[in-house]
């Protein structure tokens, strides 16, 4: 076994000290794109169901369009290992998930696949948009990754499995691209013996207890075995393919594809944005949502959305262009109107009388609803408030929650929503106007006077 030198020394120690990798749940291979389009076809014919109750009837569905051979039995009652490898493609897609109710629900994003002549085009979209970390995936350490890899990938230009083992697969943001392709080149000057002297010090470093018999065994060999699933999943972007060349593996960017991809990397290099969201439905209602991009709008309208301010700042801050003015009106906007929804939280009457809350920041598969109401006739009424964002956006969210109301909980029954400003401007009186569902526009004013207080007389 070859020497090692001090610097890859000090490399392997920072590898193996860190279990943080980039982590692509497990489930059934996502090669055949064509069957994966069959089978959710079938599962949305269960959705809004308890998942747990339909799955030998999904599966039973599944063998009688020849799409499983999977077997119904659950032995162990912890759901049937076929339906849950699905299940984890369809969520790692971003087409579906069994939300935190046990519910089978479609998102957008499933919707088109279903329906899509080329579902392949939509996988392909859902790689370029995901991110890691998400609440849907990997433990403690895999959350501090904040990477878009697709992106991350084509800055590499060329790349063998092993080297995205060891590079690329520990990157912690795109900001460490030039560390990964630096180390890369300096992993190709070495010779085979040196190379196989690193992989075999990192398989030494061994994880969990010892004596546990587990393939596990190193975080080298775990990042090793999650690998072939990842890949498919990138290659799946249509950017990245994978080549044989000189009796090697190759990760590279199709010649026919590069300005496509040079178009991604420009775009991330100057409004890419890492987004933490809060949970697994905030996360749903962004991947689920091809319309949605992983930029810098979108992160600010999701942190305006959830008032977390100091997120808010974070990606004014990064967005560049705004003075310290307009960032302090911009923040003070979202703690008035958070403040308003306070109010209205405890006053619902102040929007017409009759009216009641079901629910404040209802979670959905498209987004939060700042407040979900009945109106006094028990029509329910989806109402936002403009915290900041364009006409176009309030309007297209407030669309999105509507569409999610018929369909899940008015499907026979009227339903209506209420957009709430400071200001109402043209672009969204004409679109109420043109919307089929009824959709109303208000104004807030918050005033408060002061006075100085006067001395009354003290009684003796």
């Amino acid at each position: 076994m070859a020497a090692l030198t001090r610097p890859w020394k000090d490399w392997i120690q920072r590898y193996t000290s860190d279990a943080g990798y980039w982590y692509v749940p497990k489930g059934k291979s996502i090669g055949d794109i064509p069957t994966i389009q069959k089978q959710l076809a079938l599962l949305e014919r269960f959705e809004g169901r308890n998942w747990r109750e339909t799955q030998k009837a999904y599966l039973a569905s599944l063998a009688a369009a020849n799409l499983s051979k999977a077997t119904t039995k659950d032995e162990d009652e912890q759901g049937i290992p076929m339906s849950r490898m699905l299940a984890q493609v369809f969520s790692t897609l971003g087409i579906a998930w069994i939300d935190e109710k046990e519910a089978v629900t479609l998102t957008p994003a499933g919707e088109r696949f279903v329906q899509a002549d080329d579902p392949g085009e939509i996988v392909a979209v859902q790689s370029r948009r995901y991110q890691i970390a998400n609440p849907m995936a990997g433990g403690k350490a895999t959350q501090q990754i904040e990477v878009h890899p697709i992106a991350f990938l084509l800055e590499t230009k060329t790349l063998t499995p092993v080297e995205y083992i060891l590079f690329c697969a520990k990157a912690k943001s795109f900001g460490d691209i030039e560390d990964t392709v630096e180390s890369i080149g300096e992993w190709r000057k070495l010779g085979p013996r040196r190379q196989e002297s690193i992989i075999a010090a990192l398989e030494a470093v061994k994880i969990g207890k010892p004596g546990t018999a587990t393939r596990r065994s190193s975080i080298y060999n775990t990042i090793r075995l999650d690998t072939s699933y990842a890949l498919a999943f990138w290659t799946a972007s249509r950017l990245i393919e994978q080549v044989q060349k000189d009796g090697k593996t190759l990760l590279r960017v199709p010649r026919n594809k590069l300005p496509e991809a040079n178009a991604l990397i420009r775009r991330e290099q100057k409004d890419g944005q890492f987004i933490a969201f809060q949970s697994k439905k905030d996360w749903m209602a962004f991947y689920g949502d091809p319309a949605k991009p992983p930029n810098k709008a979108t992160a600010l309208s999701y942190y305006s959305d959830t008032a977390q301010l100091d997120m808010v700042r974070q990606v004014l801050d990064e967005m560049g262009g705004y003075s310290e003015e307009e960032k302090r009106r911009y923040l003070s906007m979202i703690v008035n109107e958070q403040t308003v929804e306070d109010i209205l939280e405890r006053n619902m009457g102040l929007i017409e009388p009759g009216m009641t809350l079901v629910k404040r920041q209802l979670e959905t598969e498209v987004g939060r609803i700042d407040l979900f109401a009945r109106d006094k006739n028990g029509v329910f009424t989806v109402i936002e408030l403009k915290k900041g964002r364009t006409d176009d956006d309030v309007f297209g969210q407030l669309s999105r929650y509507l569409g999610w109301c018929k369909k899940t909980k008015a499907r026979t029954e009227n339903v209506r929503g209420i957009i709430i400003a400071k200001q109402i401007g043209k672009k969204l009186w004409a679109a109420a106007d043109g919307h089929t569902t009824p959709v109303e526009l208000m104004e807030y004013d918050l005033k408060m006077s002061l006075e100085k207080a006067r001395r009354a007389e003290l009684l003796v």
